[in-house]
């Protein structure tokens, strides 16, 4: 499993689970049902969280959850069989469908670059994008799958004058950017290529359920207008969101929710009998600070913050019966910081990490986790 060190018991049930997945066909099981008319529901609750390893650890079965979603390069089933992210994943699929829970894919960036040399991460075309879809549903068997996770998200790579947007579309353009070209295409303009990709999908797939979006959390971003325009005379019944940042402001007192509010209001008129399930959010224990020198050091929240924020994500879906379904991010975050074994900056997780970080004790089971388990 790579990127994330792996405690005793964690490896041995691992390694139970790879030797039973030898003989299990992941694409024989079952799908399970769905549409992108997805009828409504009770609210429910699902783990946002990438480590296989989540479904083995001792504290999982005690959250009672049904639905976990993972981050995957977008082209996972294109590569070859022997590839590490690739053998990592179906791992994760296989101990999600073991653990009882109904796994949700989210397409991403991959390690594909714009050229040699560059930094930035191309998207797929139009080709590229078809056959690592088609390749999620026969080579993994999974149909609850989101086409392009956080599209409008500005991140930069590369230091200094030399920074470029992290994802670009296949001409070079910044994904992020809503002002597209006058003759815009999928090749230049990122919101029209990510509403291409549902399109697609929706067309490859029709049982299948495909929340559109996937937005970062920003309020009344003029990006959601410009994906919506491109998705042309299609009309999704599934949406979601990441709202992180409506949390971040309620751990400093402000619990306004704007993103949530801003996004709900702008899914009236023809989006009115839509729901949203908000498929990425967490509360902050630890977090990355802007600037240098002691400026720079990570910011450590109290129990107490991070418990009301955990109450305050949970609650989010009790501001609109629309939102129907609430990913927590994340369980706990093994990720060694620049795969060099340091503890993580960012931790927003139910559990400390299995690392042995300053900031917190190995492994212990932090109060927000009763909170979820308790609902």
């Amino acid at each position: 499993m790579s990127g994330v060190r792996q405690g005793p018991w964690r490896r041995r049930a691992i390694q139970a689970a790879l030797a039973a997945l030898a003989a299990v066909v992941i694409g024989s099981v079952a799908p399970v049902p769905g549409s992108t008319a997805v009828a409504q529901s009770p609210f429910s609750v699902g783990i946002s969280d990438s480590d296989p390893g989540t479904f083995l650890h001792p504290q999982w079965p005690g959250l009672r959850v049904r639905f976990a979603r993972a981050v995957v390069p977008w082209d996972i089933a294109t590569r070859p069989e022997n590839d590490p992210r690739r053998a990592e994943f179906l791992q994760w699929v296989f101990n999600a469908r073991v653990a009882g829970v109904e796994p949700f894919v989210t397409m991403a960036a991959s390690d594909q670059k714009l050229f040699p040399g560059s930094c930035s991460r191309r998207a797929p075309t139009r080709d590229e994008f078809l056959a690592a879809f088609t390749g999620l549903r026969s080579a993994f068997g999974v149909n609850v799958i989101s086409v392009w996770n956080e599209p409008n998200f500005n991140k930069l790579c590369g230091k200094g004058k030399g920074k470029r947007p992290l994802v670009v579309t296949p001409s070079g353009r910044a994904f992020y950017d809503p002002s597209c070209p006058a003759k815009a295409t999928t090749d230049n303009c990122g919101p029209q290529a990510a509403a291409f990709y549902w399109r697609l999908a929706n067309a490859a797939c029709p049982t299948c359920t495909l929340p559109a979006g996937e937005f970062d959390s920003v309020a009344n971003d003029v990006y959601w207008d410009r994906y919506k325009a491109f998705l042309r005379g299609n009309k999704p019944k599934l949406w979601s969101i990441h709202p992180h940042s409506d949390v971040n402001r309620s751990q400093n007192g402000d619990l306004s929710a704007p993103t949530t509010t801003s996004f709900l209001n702008q899914l009236g008129g023809r989006w009115a009998d839509s729901h949203v399930w908000l498929t990425e959010v967490g509360a902050f224990k630890r977090k990355k600070r802007k600037g240098t020198g002691a400026k720079a050091r990570p910011k450590l929240f109290k129990d107490g913050s991070h418990t009301r924020a955990v109450a305050f994500t949970l609650g989010l879906p009790a501001r609109n019966s629309r939102i129907t379904r609430l990913y927590y991010f994340n369980f706990q975050n093994n990720k060694p910081r620049n795969g060099k074994g340091e503890c993580p900056i960012q931790d927003r997780g139910l559990l400390a990490p299995s690392l042995k970080c300053k900031y917190d004790q190995r492994e212990r089971v932090r109060p927000g986790y009763s909170l979820i388990a308790g609902r």
